[in-house]
């Protein structure tokens, strides 16, 4: 995996990159850009979404449509995808997606994707039809090969009607094979902020709110989509069942498309989600994701896990969050949190003990009482801190977890806490 993404300006941000990685924290003051950043890296993720209603299909209908209308023979062929294609497509629609996610139309932003990527051959055979009915000839599967290994089959009725979203669908997968190195289904969600408030809403009430910004358009179909279980669920795991024990204690259920929270009480309580606690309004859709689809699936753009959560469940949701990224899944955060940036030292910090000594590392999970299945590797994580600079602009700092072994520094968090000392000092000062 490497993909970086070189950001000439984005909104006050100028002249930096942001590498991706399993984990992204973004951290920093407020109004730095952090979202904006965050919505850039969903600007890629979401090219992951397998299906016909993948937005590569965009890219493909504005290159390559004549392409696939001059082909009329119905023999066999192949469809070149320039990879520089992309890359230009890509640098030019973040200007439009990220406007289209925060409802500004006018957006406008100047990055470059740096990846290395192949130009990609599609093979495409159409199906043998000597002698076959009209009717048969429609039902017929075709095959695509993707540069001459990976093949895939799709009813020629489906492609012939929808050429641009088949083809887009192929590209999506190529895209995840070779900048991903997976073939598994990637799903991408985005948890923007004010979640909480939205997820007991009625359709009418959410089909209002989609209409302010593409962010909660996208979240309000997502919801809709994890609801319902994944052919292929997470199987069963103490480690897991625990982590949401800590949070949740209980279970978030769905009754006729609506959310219910069955508290773990004597009097198993249930609760609609609109009269749960905010804490756990912000957090049910992590819950249904977890409890509806494997890990490895997972692709969540999280806006501020910390909102209205009290410091312990912020440290508990910290956890959680290593195990998804320890089980293959790929976290986006945006955080203010110390608690929540504290947690992830510690378990960044547990990992140096471990290439250190291991048998002292054996000895303090068990004296601290935590599960070798939350301790995180630096290198699955890109820490950024978002710097305001005297002209008034912003630069993206990369953290260096190595350094000292000292993990994520909290250098806005410090100065916070240093003139809030001073501040408290000279008033204890006039107090005596």
């Amino acid at each position: 995996m490497n993909i970086k993404i070189k950001i000439n300006e984005l909104g006050v941000i100028k002249d930096s990159e942001v590498e991706f990685k399993p984990f992204l924290i973004f951290s920093g003051e407020s109004s730095v850009g952090k979202s904006y950043t965050a919505f850039l890296i969903y600007h890629l993720t979401s090219l992951f979404k397998t299906g016909l209603e993948n937005r590569l299909s965009g890219f493909v209908k504005n290159k390559y449509i004549n392409d696939l209308e001059s082909n009329k023979s119905k023999s066999n062929w192949k469809l070149f995808i320039k990879a520089e294609d992309f890359k230009r497509w890509f640098n030019h629609e973040a200007s439009n997606y990220i406007g289209y996610l925060l409802g500004y139309d006018s957006f406008k932003c100047d990055i470059e994707l740096n990846i290395d990527l192949l130009d990609l051959e599609i093979e495409i055979i159409y199906p043998n039809t000597n002698g076959a009915r009209n009717e048969n000839i429609l039902s017929e599967s075709m095959t695509f090969n993707l540069n001459g290994k990976g093949s895939y089959n799709i009813q020629k009725s489906i492609f012939e009607s929808k050429k641009t979203d088949v083809i887009g669908a192929l590209v999506s997968i190529y895209l995840r094979l070779q900048l991903l190195d997976t073939d598994i289904r990637i799903v991408p969600i985005l948890l923007p902020p004010a979640r909480g408030g939205i997820v007991g809403y009625n359709f009418s009430e959410m089909s209002a709110i989609s209409n302010t910004a593409g962010m909660y358009r996208e979240f309000i179909k997502d919801l809709d989509f994890i609801k319902s279980p994944s052919p292929t669920k997470n199987p069963e795991n103490r480690d897991l069942t625990k982590l949401l024990n800590n949070i949740f204690n209980g279970n978030i259920k769905v009754k006729e498309s609506k959310l219910e929270y069955h508290i773990d009480n004597k009097e198993k309580t249930i609760l609609p989600i609109t009269a749960s606690a905010s804490s756990i309004k912000e957090l049910s859709p992590l819950f249904l994701m977890l409890k509806n689809f494997p890990m490895s699936q997972l692709s969540v753009l999280f806006e501020e896990p910390e909102a209205h959560l009290h410091p312990l469940m912020q440290q508990n949701v910290a956890s959680l969050l290593a195990f998804i990224i320890n089980n293959h899944g790929f976290i986006q955060m945006t955080t203010h949190s110390d608690y929540l940036l504290n947690q992830i030292n510690n378990l960044i910090k547990l990992g140096h003990i471990k290439e250190k000594n291991k048998n002292r590392y054996k000895e303090l999970l068990k004296k601290l009482d935590i599960s070798e299945s939350i301790i995180l590797q630096e290198n699955m994580i890109g820490s950024y801190y978002f710097e305001k600079l005297s002209n008034g602009s912003v630069k993206i700092i990369n953290q260096n977890l190595k350094k000292d072994n000292e993990g994520i520094s909290f250098t806005t968090f410090d100065k916070a806490v240093e003139k809030m000392t001073l501040q408290t000092r000279e008033i204890d000062t006039y107090l005596h």
